[in-house]
């Protein structure tokens, strides 16, 4: 039996009828695969909770106090999302932001013995290591923000840097985002030794009809940005700035 993970958000609110909770409950029993989907939406979920309590009690960087301090005449309301905007609006989004992004969790594809591993490229994109052979690794270890590239000669998916970051951490994060005939995401990677991993990917979609059910990961095109700029220890890099980043390797 399979379930879909609005199924699985109902389940972990409480939102089920008895039945279908008693069925979960006894299929999680022995099914790893149902265990393990069910444990990344919950991770999800805190995640999602755990920033939005730190959002409001963390301090504004010293770059930015001081940014302030300097326009404070010709600007007296200016806050963390606005400077990071003027990052964003370098990038022409190719398509409307709808009005609901999911959070997207990462799903696995079984493959059988035998058979071809699916082309990373060409898959939805999901957290998690980016395979250093593929061209989503390429295009973040070389392409300047504002540029975007193709996956591939005739291929509908295009990739669009946004803005490059340090995290609190100190590693190298990239914000940008992916388009392909079917939807659009937007996404954060950082550089974890000598790989990119994708921390965050929120999904675009039209709207759900209102009697569906609402997963818990569901964000606003605002909540997103507050998660990413949360994440952002500094100022987002300068042009010069990564562009010597991209010739360094992106080494901390």
């Amino acid at each position: 039996m399979d379930f879909t993970d609005d199924k699985l958000s109902a389940f972990l609110d409480g939102e089920l009828s008895k039945e279908e909770m008693t069925v979960i409950r006894e299929l999680l029993l022995n099914d790893d695969h149902l265990s393990d989907r069910l444990e990344r939406l919950a991770f999800a979920d805190a995640l999602i909770k755990k920033q939005y309590q730190t959002i409001d009690a963390r301090p504004l960087p010293q770059a930015i106090i001081e940014l302030l301090a300097e326009g404070k005449d010709a600007a007296p309301t200016v806050s963390n999302v606005s400077v990071l905007s003027r990052f964003r609006q370098q990038v022409a989004m190719p398509v409307q932001i709808a009005a609901a992004i999911t959070l997207a969790v990462a799903t696995f594809a079984l493959v059988q013995p035998g058979t071809q591993q699916p082309d990373y490229d060409l898959q939805p994109l999901a957290s998690g290591p980016v395979p250093a052979s593929t061209q989503l690794h390429q295009y973040l270890s070389s392409t300047p923000s504002s540029l975007t590239r193709s996956a591939g000669a005739g291929s509908e998916r295009q990739f669009t840097p946004v803005l490059s970051f340090k995290d609190h951490d100190g590693h190298y994060c990239r914000e940008f985002v992916q388009v392909t005939t079917e939807q659009t995401n937007r996404a954060v990677a950082c550089m974890e030794g000598q790989q990119w991993s994708i921390q965050l990917v929120a999904t675009t979609g039209e709207p759900r009809e209102q009697d569906e059910y609402q997963t818990a990961s569901t964000l606003s095109p605002e909540t997103f940005e507050e998660i990413v700029n949360d994440l952002v220890a500094d100022l987002p890099l300068s042009h010069e700035q990564e562009l010597q980043a991209i010739d360094n390797g992106w080494k901390e």
